[in-house]
């Protein structure tokens, strides 16, 4: 398997993953970052940033970059956008069957979006790089 396969295959676990992991889980994991950073030890979201969106943008921009690592052909452009959104639909479906966990379409709105710029950004960079020529 090449390392962009095996690149997509280990963000691809990661990602179901963490959108599976219990609400309890997720405190923990949230307090321990927290702790480590010195940041404020409960995570209350008293600033207003959506950081629930923030955060299943940046897993799903991550995941769709892994994906066009392992398979770069823009042929599959389309095919890893449906499974992108396969996956987003899969995995609050799982939410709502995980304790202390809800699905929410905004969370697939934003898994959406942050699959777009995971796309985007990857497809830019292969054109930029085309474009570089020495000399």
């Amino acid at each position: 398997m090449s390392p962009g396969k095996w690149h997509a295959a280990i963000a691809l676990s990661l990602v179901m993953l963490f959108l599976s992991l219990p609400g309890t889980a997720l405190e923990a994991i949230q307090s321990g970052i927290a702790e480590i950073f010195g940041w404020q030890a409960e995570l209350d979201n008293t600033s207003g940033l959506p950081t629930d969106k923030l955060v299943h943008m940046l897993l799903f921009a991550w995941l769709a970059w892994s994906l066009v690592l392992g398979w770069p052909q823009r042929r599959f452009y389309v095919r890893i956008a449906a499974f992108i959104l396969f996956l987003a639909l899969l995995s609050e479906g799982i939410q709502l069957l995980v304790p202390g966990r809800s699905g929410d379409w905004l969370d697939v709105a934003a898994d959406i979006v942050g699959a777009g710029f995971g796309l985007s950004a990857q497809h830019f960079l292969r054109e930029w790089r085309g474009k570089k020529k020495p000399g």
